[in-house]
């Protein structure tokens, strides 16, 4: 079982099951989730690492977000080819909280080809 550290180092924070039904993708822009606290989800978004480019959160120090997985999952057979970068995460505070994330190069976060935004409202 992951057990992200939390503020102070305390590893007591354990996520909720229920990751297959809460999926979000592209077509969740703009709008807004509803979660418990530490119930998690995963976000699916197109990239194509060998571009340089890819997924990241644009502002994780700013809410009580865990990353609890991050993996890309390659669809190509040759070399370069795209996928889906996948996080796992969940929340672990009561509140409505923007996420957002940029696809832009890790060394060049000022210049992001990019946006992918959604609310999520933690119960």
């Amino acid at each position: 079982m992951l057990q992200p550290l939390l503020p102070g180092g305390c590893s007591t924070f354990e996520p909720k099951k229920g990751i297959e039904n809460m999926v979000i993708d592209k077509s969740m822009a703009g709008k807004t989730l509803q979660v418990t606290i530490s119930q998690a989800f995963r976000i699916e978004l197109d990239e194509i690492p060998t571009s340089g480019y890819r997924w990241a959160f644009s502002n994780p120090e700013a809410i009580p977000l865990d990353i609890l997985n991050d993996t890309f999952e390659s669809r190509a057979t040759g070399i370069g080819g795209g996928g889906k970068h996948r996080f796992e995460c969940a929340l672990r505070e009561k509140g409505q909280y923007k996420i957002a994330l940029q696809l832009c190069r890790p060394w060049n976060k000022a210049e992001a080809l990019e946006w992918f935004e959604f609310t999520v409202d933690v119960r």
